[in-house]
């Protein structure tokens, strides 16, 4: 990376951690982009030169944390997929754990994004996850059809995103074991 993209990144990343520090403070919707710039130490015109507005901020913030997230699980030698077979469940604790730890961990960037997601356009991740996780899983369980696949897997992702924003709402008071739980209990697959 040569010292423009890399300057330019870490401007990036200090905007982010700015706005993490005023996630501390107050809610999403009442953050500026003054603050935003006066808390990183830019100007308007870098934020702007980045960012289209505050939601742009806050998905590649998002974006960059899930990103490290799943860099940190592949140099565990883990592979970085939330979603895996074990025995008959399409999510096991192995893979649960540490994502839940990491939702707990930043509770208060997933809470902005779970109150603004309808603002975020879709991204390939779920598109990911179909191909590579559930299609085989399915596939394994008997589904063969790709239309009931599609709909099995939205649901299955629906369901446990839906779990997990309760959770960050409600501060992530609920114990991670019990989460994890909760959610391997609703997601268990079922042949044709």
């Amino acid at each position: 990376m040569n010292n423009g993209k890399t300057k330019f990144r870490n401007t990036a990343l200090l905007m982010q951690k700015a706005l993490f520090q005023l996630l501390n403070k107050k809610d999403f919707s009442e953050i500026s982009v003054a603050e935003i710039c006066k808390g990183a130490g830019v100007n308007r015109s870098t934020f702007y030169s980045h960012y289209q507005n505050t939601f742009d901020l806050l998905k590649e913030a998002v974006d960059n944390s899930i990103s490290d997230f799943y860099l940190e699980l592949g140099s565990l030698g883990e592979n970085p997929n939330i979603i895996q077979t074990d025995g008959d469940f399409f999510v096991s604790q192995k893979y649960l754990f540490p994502y839940l730890k990491f939702i707990k961990k930043n509770k208060l960037m997933f809470k902005a994004y779970n109150s603004n997601v309808h603002l975020f356009p879709i991204n390939d991740f779920d598109e990911k996850l179909i191909k590579n996780v559930f299609t085989p899983i399915c596939r394994k369980n008997g589904v063969s059809d790709d239309g009931i696949i599609r709909y099995m897997s939205k649901y299955f992702l629906a369901g446990i995103t839906a779990i997990v924003a309760e959770w960050v709402k409600n501060d992530c008071k609920d114990d991670i074991r019990f989460v994890a739980e909760v959610i391997i209990f609703c997601v268990r697959p079922r042949k044709q």
